[in-house]
This record gives C-alpha cells, sequence and structure tokens, in this order.
C-alpha cells in the first residue's frame, strides 16, 4: 500500500494523545492520499456500514482520530479491490484469511448487491468473538497449518496477513492447493524490507501469542522473489 506507507513508512506504532500535532498532521495526510487514489466516497460509505471500528484488532483498541482513520483508509483501499474482484471474477463465496473483526466480508456482502458463501479464519479467540458478533461463519485455526484444499471459494483474501506468520512461503505453497478463481493479498509498504525473527523465539516459549507480531517486513522486490 504505497499510498499510506509515505508519510508513515518510518514511524512505530504509538498511542498518539487526542489533538496533538502530530496526530493532526498524520490523519491530514491520510485525507489526502484518499483524495489521490479517488477513495473518499468509498470511505465515506464505509463509515455508513461499519460505523464502529474500535475494535478491528485484537491487541489495541483504535483510540484516536489518527489510528480510526488509518484503519478506515486501508479498509477502503482493501475493498476497492474486493469488489473489482467480485465483479471481474463473478465471485459467490468468499473467504478472508487473517479475518479479525469481519468487517471486510461485511463491506463485500452490502456494496457488491451479492448473495455469497462466507468463512472466516484467525488463530486468536478475541477475533473469532468479533466475527461472531457479525453473524458470520468463523473458523479458530492457524493459517499455516490449515488444509486449504478443503472447500472450495471463489476469492480467499489475504490482507495485512503474511507479514505476520513465520514461513509466509510455506504458507503460499499450501494455498496453491486451494482452488478459488482469484487470491486478492495485501501486505504493508516499505521501501527497505526487515525481518523480526526474534519474534519467532518469543511466539515459540509463549511470550507473545503467535500472529500478533510482525516477523516477515519485506520490501516490493522481496515480494517480487516470493512470488517467483
Amino acid at each position: 500500500m504505497r499510498w499510506i506507507a509515505k508519510p508513515l513508512e518510518t514511524l512505530p506504532k504509538m498511542k498518539l494523545p487526542k489533538g496533538t500535532t502530530i496526530q493532526r498532521f498524520l490523519t491530514l495526510s491520510l485525507r489526502l492520499a484518499l483524495k489521490e487514489q479517488g477513495l473518499e466516497a468509498l470511505y465515506e460509505r464505509l463509515g455508513t456500514i461499519v460505523r464502529d471500528i474500535s475494535h478491528q484488532y485484537n491487541t489495541d483498541d483504535l483510540d484516536n482520530n489518527y489510528w480510526a482513520t488509518k484503519i478506515r483508509a486501508e479498509q477502503s483501499f482493501h475493498t476497492r479491490l474486493m469488489l473489482r474482484a467480485a465483479e471481474a471474477f463473478d465471485v459467490r463465496s468468499v473467504m478472508d484469511i487473517g479475518d479479525s473483526a469481519g468487517t471486510h466480508i461485511i463491506y463485500l456482502l452490502t456494496l457488491s448487491g451479492r448473495e455469497m458463501r462466507t468463512k472466516s479464519l484467525n488463530i486468536d479467540p478475541k477475533a473469532i468473538e468479533h466475527i461472531k458478533r457479525m453473524n458470520l461463519e468463523v473458523v479458530e485455526a492457524d493459517a499455516e497449518k490449515y488444509d486449504f484444499g478443503e472447500g472450495n471459494y471463489d476469492m480467499l483474501l489475504v490482507f495485512d496477513t503474511l507479514e505476520h506468520l513465520q514461513n509466509p512461503q510455506k504458507f503460499l505453497e499450501k494455498l496453491s492447493q486451494a482452488s478459488c478463481k482469484v487470491l486478492v493479498i495485501s501486505v504493508p509498504y516499505l521501501k527497505r524490507g526487515r525481518v523480526t525473527l526474534r519474534n519467532i523465539g518469543l511466539q515459540q516459549v509463549g511470550v507473545i501469542p503467535k500472529g500478533e507480531a510482525h516477523i516477515w517486513e519485506m520490501c516490493p522486490e522481496d515480494w517480487g522473489l516470493t512470488f517467483m
């Protein structure tokens, strides 16, 4: 997501005090990016479909305007991708791998006007709770161990998930077993890739839950080699 990363690529995730100058500046930069990408109308529309996005992730609540704007902007980008793919490939079923709240599927069902068979997958119990509140089908499972050969879905969504996996290459190989019409993937944009292998060790000893931290944060050239 090159357009999101421009003002943020070196900014660590932090809780920004409400009303601070940096928060206002970053929020404005996101708004300008939305305008540049022609996503303003979709951004506003998403706000009428799912009004509360404060619990989109299982780690932190979105407690200020900057983070709420950032997440809704990312969702706008993802939603446009989903809608274009659904139309182009006549999608009637979708699986969201790494879904944290069911929000993307709700957007897709509402805006596409299509009846679809859906399933979400996440390893975290909190995410499962969020998705169940949306009355969506969900399975609690490790994406790196899940058998994607079971069940056929026209479209597979993998939004901002690969960077959390211990072995994204192996996951993609498993995903190749799935029978689908279209695979939609997004990853954070970085000019220069970085790998945090320490987080794998912390996950293995139970310091942090599996799937919670970024491990593989790769630049476009790195991802290009992964998909070769």
